[in-house]
């Protein structure tokens, strides 16, 4: 999780010290968190455990869940977005070179793909 652009921007952080799907929707709603940075297996595990019904939706905040480190299954992306009204926002990055490259925000041709990159970068695909 790259913390360095939510600090310099202001933004409070929920670290928790071990992940509980059980927890999840919980925290989300007691801190009023409106961006969730994850992975797949962590998704994955918050979507076959959690209960739509026991989400305080009225108190409910959450904007976006971003997902990286892997790729993110484009069904547990519909799943998501069906039983929780979330959108999953698969990304690709890498630590070395700023964090987050590209995004699938806006990208709905390919929900398989790692979106565009941003603006302000330039991605090539180079080959051996």
């Amino acid at each position: 999780m790259h913390t360095y652009p939510l600090s310099y921007q202001g933004l409070t952080l929920c670290i928790r010290k071990t992940f509980s799907p059980a927890d999840f929707w919980p925290s989300i709603t007691k801190y009023g968190v409106t961006i969730v940075q994850g992975v797949p297996a962590m998704y994955a595990y918050i979507y076959n455990a959690a209960d739509p019904r026991a989400i305080e939706y009225d108190k409910l905040k959450l904007r976006f869940a971003f997902s990286g480190a892997a790729p993110m299954p484009p069904e547990l992306i519909d799943g998501f977005k069906e039983k929780f009204n979330v959108q999953v926002i698969d990304g690709y990055g890498l630590t070395e070179a700023c964090g987050v490259t590209t995004s699938s925000l806006g990208v709905p041709e390919n929900r398989a793909s790692i979106g565009i990159a941003y603006p302000s970068l330039q991605v090539e695909i180079m080959d051996d």
